[in-house]
């Protein structure tokens, strides 16, 4: 969920220092063990500002004030190389992630002076032996032939990691709360709305697959802390005490959707050029509306087909987001098959608006008057002749009653 790159280069630098010289503590600790007063705490980094950081981050302390350690387990990172890398690797779905060991003032100083986040630490009860077993395959795992993994916004990820180290290595039961009658897009619909035009992407991109029960709702760092917090271990609860180590002042929240506006104010416009518009000022809307549409539908096939990733699959906005729809609006109409195509594209879009509370798969609100505009526009492509002399005709009319 979380990646150790900051877009805030110059405060970062400030903190070089520092987070060398506690990398330099890791030495040897491999093989130490834990002393009598070392204690584990689940670290959470509530969301943050930018795209990487939106769904939050967990990762796991381990301090042994006796050792001299003070060690943050963190399944988050990854190397971001060049934005163009990143954003093919990120869209085709080969993205490693790795397990880094990191200095925990440094984190949270980075995180007070550069990101601006809370942090809650869960300070958790655990047996000597749950202790040493956990650094031990936490050292382990972080060797260079064991770190790397691949990353998988719903399986697995920093959150889905440190679950399963609780599940698997330390042997405790998920609780009766981990279990959600919501959906994965449901539970993840409020960790984007601040960005409505991202969130609008997000959720076009996304198929079927998130809209089955989340039959395990830690895969949210946020949603991990309400789990932990109802584990039990050896007839106790899980975590001992929790504290808040960095507290942000809360966002300003905007209850007005921009993707959404600009959508109906398309749609408007739409209606408007429809009847009353120019040809020119008609076909540059339509070209600049079908070639957003088409490259959205390209995008979705490309992910949905091509990508390695599971959350795109089954994606039924194909239904209406055509990709051929960016190249066809560029053809020179008239042409029978022209209108063959457009009257299929206003028939499906239509239909799929008047079925959409059948249809399995959350569409967002804000794509509803682009569905319509398509199903509007393709629909007077089909029959533009017979339009255009319908129109002719009350235009006389409103001539000769003037």
């Amino acid at each position: 969920m979380q990646a150790c790159f900051n877009p805030y280069h110059v405060q970062a630098v400030r903190l070089v220092v520092v987070l060398l010289g506690g990398m330099l503590m890791f030495t040897g600790w491999a093989q130490a063990q834990l002393s009598d007063k070392a204690s584990v705490s689940l670290i959470t980094l509530h969301p943050g500002e930018a795209i990487y950081a939106l769904w939050g981050h967990s990762a796991l302390r381990i301090r042994d004030p006796e050792r001299g350690m003070d060690i943050v387990y963190n399944y988050g990172t990854f190397e971001f190389g060049s934005p163009l890398s990143f954003v093919a690797r990120f869209a085709y779905g080969k993205l490693d992630y790795s397990l880094a060991r990191q200095h925990y003032p440094s984190l949270v100083a980075f995180v007070r002076q550069v990101q601006w986040r809370t942090v809650v630490e869960q300070h958790l009860s655990l047996t000597a032996a749950q202790k040493d077993t956990l650094f031990r395959f936490l050292e382990n795992n972080a060797l260079p032939e064991n770190r790397t993994y691949r990353y998988d916004f719903l399986f697995d990820n920093c959150a889905t990691r440190i679950r399963d180290l609780f599940t698997q290595v330390l042997g405790i039961p998920l609780p009766a709360e981990a279990a959600s009658d919501s959906t994965y897009r449901d539970l993840l619909r409020p960790y984007a709305t601040r960005q409505s035009f991202l969130h609008l992407g997000i959720n076009l991109g996304m198929g079927m697959p998130v809209d089955a029960a989340a039959s395990d709702r830690s895969f949210l760092p946020l949603e991990l802390v309400r789990v932990v917090g109802a584990m039990r271990s050896g007839g106790r609860s899980l975590v001992a005490r929790t504290e808040s180590v960095n507290v942000a002042a809360p966002r300003a929240q905007s209850e007005f959707s921009w993707a959404a506006g600009l959508a109906w104010l398309a749609l408007s416009f739409g209606l408007g050029i429809s009847f009353l518009g120019s040809v020119r000022l008609t076909r540059v809307f339509d070209r600049v509306c079908y070639t957003i549409v088409g490259c959205g539908g390209l995008l979705i096939a490309f992910l949905w087909l091509v990508s390695l990733h599971t959350v795109s699959d089954s994606n039924l906005n194909l239904l209406w987001m055509w990709p051929a729809h960016a190249v066809v609006i560029w053809w020179p109409s008239g042409a029978l098959w022209l209108r063959v195509y457009h009257g299929i594209a206003s028939v499906l879009a239509g239909a799929f608006l008047l079925v959409l509370p059948l249809i399995p798969q959350g569409i967002p609100g804000a794509a509803l008057p682009l569905i319509a505009l398509i199903a509007l526009r393709s629909g007077l492509f089909a029959c533009d002749r017979y339009v255009v002399d319908l129109l002719k005709e009350a235009r006389l009319r409103v001539a000769t009653w003037r």
